[in-house]
């Protein structure tokens, strides 16, 4: 839920049949949501997690497991474990202008019960993102 957490920095929702993607200019790996019905047996952790996602209605609903228990929740460096279950429900809202992200987090090794957080983004089809890398990991030109 980080990537999409309230911040200065743009991002992209895009959408095939099978997969839903958002790029952001925060983060150099998109995050890849697959609608399919079940999480993948045997993947690895990633940073983003394992990211499955059905339609009720206009809303798409998003299931996350498997995360690298490294990684944090916020842009505060809120940790959770190997057991984080994100759970989401995104839909567009005021006749499409702004994009809701209802988040239920789940960590049972870290918190003591679920908890939520909403966020609503507003839309902007003037910004275009581009790629922002950090100073301390780039190499000269």
């Amino acid at each position: 839920p980080r990537m999409l957490s309230p911040g200065p920095l743009p991002f992209v929702v895009l959408q095939t049949p099978n997969i839903v993607g958002v790029v952001s200019e925060a983060f150099a790996q998109p995050r890849l949501i697959f609608l399919v019905n079940e999480h993948r047996n045997g993947y690895w952790p990633t940073y983003m997690g394992d990211s499955i996602a059905h339609w009720e209605g206009g809303t798409l609903v998003i299931d996350t497991v498997n995360f690298v228990p490294t990684t944090f929740l916020d842009m505060r460096g809120l940790p959770h474990s190997d057991a984080l279950h994100v759970r989401e429900r995104l839909e567009l809202i005021d006749n499409g202008k702004a994009l809701q992200d209802q988040v239920a987090i789940e960590d049972k090794k870290y918190f003591k019960a679920p908890w939520m957080v909403t966020y609503q983004y507003n839309r902007r089809d003037d910004v275009k993102i581009v790629e922002t890398v950090c100073l301390n990991t780039r190499t000269r030109p």
